[in-house]
């Protein structure tokens, strides 16, 4: 349940159970929660504020993210890959392997329907 305006009012309430933490976009337009289930494929969601919906989903890690030689405990001390929001909320980013997807809101759709080809990228930012 989401809390707040000059009253202290509830605005809405999200289904994300389980969330070990929330983050807003930089406009407060959104709201990303995370469970931090390496099992869960909708581990990571993302709210629209004004109509409490569910954009979009994704899992803790992307697709082949992590080494699958790689023992268990090795895997479990890489942290997953941030998300960065643009300055105006208009996109939302994430690291893959190699790569970097980037989402326009509030479709939540990938840009132009593919990633950008970024080969041994280890981390990015917007400006």
């Amino acid at each position: 349940i989401l809390w707040g305006g000059k009253n202290f009012e509830k605005l809405a309430r999200f289904a994300a159970p389980g969330v070990d933490f929330v983050v807003f976009s930089p406009q407060e337009n959104y709201m990303m929660t995370n469970n931090n289930n390496r099992n869960d494929p909708h581990a990571i969601k993302v709210f629209s504020i004004q109509t409490g919906k569910c954009l979009r989903a994704f899992p803790l890690y992307p697709k082949d993210f992590l080494d699958a030689s790689l023992s268990e405990a090795e895997r479990s001390s890489i942290p997953p890959p941030p998300f960065q929001w643009s300055h105006d909320d208009q996109y939302l980013a994430r690291m893959g392997k190699d790569l970097i997807s980037v989402f326009e809101t509030p479709t939540m759709k990938l840009l132009d329907k593919r990633s950008l080809a970024a080969d041994g990228i280890h981390e990015f930012q917007f400006s």
